[in-house]
C-alpha cells in the first residue's frame, strides 16, 4: 500500500493491531463516533460528543491544509483558509473566515467566542446539527454553524483533494514532505 493509499483509506474498514494507521483515517473514525454514528454500518450510537467532533473536523482541515501547502511552519490561518477556499465548494471568503474563527474558538478555548485583533472583530457562535446551510448570520457578530453540514463539506473536500493530489506532481511533493511527520501513527 502506498503512502497516499494509506492516508486516504476508507475509515469504515477495520484492522487488527499492531498496524500503521493514517492520521486522516483515525480522525474520520473519531468524527463518526463523536457524531453518534457507527462508521461500519451507519447505525446510530446512543451518545454524541458534538464539540469534540467539530474540533476533530477543524483539526482535520488544519491537517489537510498542511499537506496541501507542503508546509507546517507558521501561517496556520493562511493554510487553513487556502484549503477551505479551494476544496469547500461555493463558500465565500467571509464564510472561510467564519470557519477559521470557529476553529480558533473551539481549539484554543473550547468555547464559542473568538476575536480577530487585527480586524477588531468579534465572533460569537451557535452550533447546531440539523443539516441546514453551513453558516447562518444571526447578527453583527453572531453566527450559527451547522456541524452536520460542516462534516459533509469536510468529507467532500477530502475526495476533491485526493483527485487533485493524484493529478499534480507539485501536490505529490507537498504530500511527501508532510507524510513522515503528520501522515501516520503506529498503534500497538
Amino acid at each position: 500500500m502506498t503512502d497516499i493509499q494509506l492516508f486516504f483509506e476508507d475509515p469504515a474498514i477495520d484492522h487488527k493491531l499492531p498496524r500503521k494507521f493514517s492520521t486522516l483515517y483515525l480522525l474520520r473514525r473519531d468524527i463518526s463516533v463523536c457524531f453518534g454514528v457507527n462508521i461500519r454500518n451507519g447505525s446510530n450510537l446512543k451518545y454524541k460528543a458534538l464539540w469534540p467532533g467539530a474540533m476533530a473536523i477543524l483539526a482535520g482541515i488544519d491537517l489537510l491544509g498542511k499537506f496541501y501547502a507542503g508546509d507546517d511552519t507558521g501561517r496556520v490561518g493562511i493554510r487553513f483558509k487556502n484549503y477551505i477556499g479551494k476544496y469547500f465548494t461555493s463558500i465565500s471568503g467571509s464564510d472561510t473566515e467564519i470557519i477559521y474563527q470557529l476553529r480558533n474558538s473551539l481549539l484554543h478555548s473550547f468555547g464559542l467566542y473568538s476575536k480577530d485583533n487585527n480586524k477588531n472583530k468579534i465572533y460569537r457562535f451557535v452550533v447546531d446539527e440539523v443539516n441546514e446551510p453551513l453558516i447562518n448570520t444571526l447578527g453583527n457578530d453572531k453566527y450559527k454553524v451547522d456541524l452536520i453540514t460542516l462534516n459533509k463539506y469536510f468529507e467532500v473536500s477530502i475526495a476533491k483533494y485526493k483527485i487533485d493530489l493524484m493529478a499534480s506532481s507539485k501536490l505529490k511533493v507537498n504530500f511527501k514532505n508532510m507524510f513522515p511527520d503528520y501522515g501516520y501513527v503506529n498503534i500497538w
